[in-house]
């Protein structure tokens, strides 16, 4: 149809969102990007598990800031005496009205812009922000927001003393499903893996994908023998489920190699990451479908 007799439609409205509310969007820090509807009259800004909006970079306090909402629409931000302060646009405060823009910097490297959104801004931010931490294939958080949550449980459990573990897992003999029956069906195996471990883990733990067939759980609040109890759970979930068709009736097994936190031993991150490495390759080592623990602690 040449362009004389192409139609003319009016486009049709779109029925928008128009509560427009307050927020804050993460500009940096571990997790830049999150946005953060303020929806309540009060928020505690802090690195405390049970701070309303809860940031755990470095220097920012366990109850930092204070965030109040009042009935005329005025937004105050408030430092509940945080040790290092409270910054609004590079100027340290004590209280201070926010306006559409202004950027709030609790601790050294974490800094919030207050900002009105619509509902539909807020929801758009935040699937660009879930976009960035999570494997497009399983679903699950990817490396990177494995990393920063590792570093952040870390020291808290370092501070705190709250029991902090690891699980490491690997898909056995994965190569050879992608080998035989091709990596579309390898696709399909990791997308129910991840399908499992998101229905086994528990609401606290943080399960990852790290890449190809290796995979993680941290653990919060779980020590050595609430760690093996997951593993072990989630070794038979997998063992009983993850996958049988008629091309490969055998079902896929999983290893996994368990570490806890310990502060005397494990001086980085890292290192809790290779002591529950060096049980995985145990647990390989040992005929796989097996769980193997670090019991040094």
């Amino acid at each position: 149809m040449d362009d004389e007799n192409t139609l003319q439609r009016r486009p049709k409205k779109l029925d928008l969102p128009g509560d427009v509310r307050p927020c804050f969007i993460v500009l940096t820090g571990v997790q830049m990007g999150r946005v953060f509807v303020l929806d309540e009259p009060k928020y505690v800004i802090g690195r405390g598990h049970d701070a309303d909006i809860a940031l755990d970079g470095h220097g920012i306090s366990r109850y930092h800031a204070q965030v109040i909402r009042f009935a005329t629409g005025t937004t105050v931000v408030k430092d509940l005496g945080s040790t290092n302060g409270t910054l609004v646009n590079g100027e340290t405060i004590k209280q201070r009205a926010l306006h559409d823009g202004d950027r709030v910097q609790v601790g050294s490297t974490t800094i919030l812009r207050f900002a009105f959104q619509d509902s539909l801004d807020a929801q758009f931010q935040q699937h660009l922000y879930d976009s960035a931490q999570r494997d497009m294939l399983t679903g699950l958080y990817n490396r990177r927001f494995f990393d920063d949550t590792l570093l952040r449980e870390t020291s808290s459990s370092r501070r705190t003393g709250a029991a902090l573990s690891l699980l490491m897992l690997d898909i056995d003999h994965f190569k050879l499903v992608n080998d035989t029956h091709g990596h579309q069906q390898g696709d399909r195996v990791l997308r129910e893996f991840g399908r499992l471990m998101s229905e086994t883990v528990r609401v606290e733990d943080t399960a990852c994908r790290l890449g190809g067939e290796e995979f993680g759980v941290l653990a919060r609040n779980a020590d050595l023998d609430g760690a093996v109890s997951l593993a072990e759970r989630l070794r038979s979930t997998v063992a009983a489920r993850l996958w049988r068709d008629p091309g490969h009736s055998e079902p896929l097994t999983v290893s996994i190699g368990v570490a806890t936190y310990d502060r005397a031993r494990h001086a980085s991150p890292q290192e809790l990451v290779a002591a529950a490495d060096a049980q995985l390759y145990v647990a390989k080592g040992a005929g796989r479908n097996q769980v193997a623990v670090d019991r040094s602690s």
